[in-house]
C-alpha cells in the first residue's frame, strides 16, 4: 500500500528537489500544494499520511497551516515536518511547539539529502502507519464491545412476571461490559435466585458472568439447596481458573414459606416481611466462589410469606461513598428500603433511582464501579 506524501512550497524547484532527494523510497505518492490554502484542500480531498512544509510562504503560510490543522480532531494526528532558512531557527521552535513532528533547513546540504530528509521521513511515515493501525484495531475493539454489550444486556431481565413471584432488576456497568450477574427462574414448584459480583471488569468478567448464568440455571435442576449450588459452582470455577478469577454471590430459594439462602462473600440481602413490617438483614458471609479450592457454604432460613419483598444489590452501590462503613452502610440502606417500601409497589424503577441517588450519588447513570439491583416481590 502506498504511502500519500503532500509537499507545500510557493516555489517548485523546492517540491522537486524534495522528490528527487526521497526519490529511492518504495511506494509513495506525492501531491503538491503551492500554499497554505491548496495545502488544507489536499488534506481534505486526499488521504494523506505526511506533510512536509515551507514555513515562509505568501498568503497562508506554514504556521496557519499548522494551527488549523492541528485544531481539527480529523487531521491534528497527519504527521508534519517543516522546514525553513539556516538563519530562522525560532521560526522552527515555533512550528514544533505548534505540534510540527519534525524539521530540516534549507538549503538542503549533501549530508541531509543522503541520509538526514530520508530518514526524518522513513521515521514520520512508519509512526503515522502504525497509529492508524492501532486506531483501527481500538475502532474495531469498540464495536465489538458495544456488540458484547447489547448481547450481554439480553442476558440480563430488567424485569420477569411468574406465578410465584415478580423480579426487577437494573444493572450499570463501569465499562461497556461488566461483571455483574443476577437472575431469579422458577424451577418446578420453587423460586430461584442469584446475584454475582465478578472481582475484575471487561472482558474476562463479562465472560465469567456468562458462564455464572450456564452454571446456575443448570445446577438447580439437580441440587436441593443454595449452598450446594456454591460448592458445586466453587469446584467448577476454580478448576478453570485456579483462584486467579473469583465472584462473590449470593444463592437463595424460595419453596412454600421458607426461604433458604447461602452468601458467598456478598453484600448482605435484605428481606422485608409484610406480617410484621420489617426488613430483615440476611447476616452471613462465606468465602467468594473460586478464590480457594475447597470452601465450604452454608445455607441458612428465613420465614416468608405472600406480598413479602427480597433485594438483593452489589457492593458498587457503595463505592462512592466518602464513608465506606459497611455495617452503616446496612443500617441506612435497610432505613430506605423501609422507607420507600411503597414505591416499590407503584414503581420498583423509581425505587432504583431513588437508591442509586442516595447511597451512589447516581444521577446519570454513570458509576465507578458495576452496580446491580434485584428486587423479588413473592406472590
Amino acid at each position: 500500500m502506498k504511502n500519500s506524501i503532500l509537499i507545500v512550497d510557493d516555489l517548485t524547484f523546492n517540491r522537486k528537489q524534495i522528490k528527487a532527494v526521497l526519490k529511492d523510497m518504495q511506494q509513495i505518492e506525492f501531491y503538491d500544494a503551492e500554499d497554505g490554502f491548496q495545502a488544507i484542500k489536499e488534506v481534505e480531498d486526499n488521504d494523506i499520511d505526511l506533510i512536509i512544509l515551507d514555513l515562509m510562504m505568501p498568503g497562508k503560510d506554514g504556521f496557519d497551516v499548522l494551527r488549523e490543522l492541528k485544531a481539527d480532531d480529523k487531521y491534528k494526528d497527519i504527521p508534519i515536518i517543516v522546514y525553513s532558512g539556516m538563519d530562522n531557527i525560532d521560526s522552527v521552535n515555533q512550528a514544533l511547539e505548534l505540534g510540527a513532528y519534525d524539521y530540516f533547513s534549507k538549503p538542503l546540504t549533501l549530508e541531509q539529502i543522503q541520509f538526514v530528509v530520508p530518514v526524518k521521513v522513513k521515521n514520520a511515515l512508519d509512526s503515522y502507519v502504525q497509529r492508524k493501525a492501532l486506531l483501527r484495531m481500538h475502532e474495531k475493539m469498540k464495536l465489538e464491545l458495544m456488540l458484547a454489550n447489547v448481547l450481554q444486556q439480553t442476558l440480563i431481565a430488567t424485569s420477569k412476571k411468574g406465578p410465584l413471584a415478580d423480579m426487577y432488576g437494573k444493572y450499570l456497568s463501569c465499562d461497556e461490559i461488566g461483571g455483574n450477574f443476577y437472575e431469579c427462574v422458577q424451577y418446578e414448584e420453587s423460586i430461584w435466585f442469584i446475584m454475582a459480583d465478578v472481582s475484575s471488569h471487561g472482558v474476562a468478567a463479562a465472560m465469567i458472568a456468562s458462564m455464572i448464568k450456564v452454571d446456575f440455571t443448570n445446577s438447580i435442576k439437580y441440587l436441593s439447596c443454595p449452598a450446594e449450588v456454591l460448592r458445586h459452582m466453587n469446584a467448577t470455577f476454580y478448576s478453570m481458573m485456579q483462584g486467579d478469577y473469583s465472584f462473590t454471590a449470593v444463592v437463595g430459594k424460595r419453596q412454600g414459606n421458607v426461604l433458604a439462602f447461602a452468601n458467598a462473600g456478598h453484600s448482605h440481602p435484605m428481606v422485608y416481611t409484610h406480617e410484621t413490617n420489617h426488613v430483615h438483614v440476611l447476616y452471613s458471609k462465606d468465602k467468594p466462589v473460586g478464590l480457594v479450592e475447597k470452601a465450604e457454604y452454608n445455607s441458612h432460613k428465613i420465614k416468608i410469606s405472600t406480598e413479602d419483598i427480597i433485594f438483593l444489590y452489589t457492593d458498587g452501590l457503595f463505592n462512592t461513598r466518602e464513608q465506606y462503613d459497611m455495617e452503616m452502610n446496612y443500617q441506612d440502606l435497610s432505613g430506605c428500603f423501609m422507607n420507600y417500601k411503597h414505591i416499590i409497589q407503584e414503581n420498583p424503577e423509581e425505587f432504583f433511582n431513588v437508591v442509586l441517588r442516595l447511597f451512589a450519588g447516581i444521577t446519570d447513570e454513570k458509576v465507578i464501579d458495576d452496580v446491580s439491583l434485584m428486587l423479588i416481590k413473592i406472590h
